[in-house]
């Protein structure tokens, strides 16, 4: 019979395995939207690129690898940003079409 501390060994780096992967690819889409934000102005690729990081964010809450209220304020200030691009767009061609 496998003792107790064995099992919990045995749980323990099922559950750090789970959770590495889950963390290693929200920091990798939280990377790349801010990466491109600094480098598109495309505002329909950034919603995307928005959609897609906030599901991975919702699937690391599910599996419990971060608490929700972090990916809640991850998702928020992601969305401030996007908007503020979005803002400044608009704004750029509010400018160009009075001229």
């Amino acid at each position: 019979m496998v003792s107790l501390t064995k099992r919990k060994q045995a749980k323990s780096e099922q559950r750090h395995r789970r959770n590495k992967k889950y963390k290693t690819k929200k920091n990798h889409f939280l990377k790349e939207i801010r990466a491109s934000f600094e480098k598109t102005s495309d505002l329909l690729a950034l919603k995307e690129l928005f959609n897609k990081t906030q599901k991975v964010l919702d699937q690391a809450v599910a599996k419990g690898v971060i608490h929700k209220n972090n990916a809640a304020r991850q998702k928020s200030k992601l969305s401030r940003r996007i908007n503020q691009i979005s803002s400044q767009i608009t704004d750029d061609l509010s400018t160009k079409q009075s001229d």
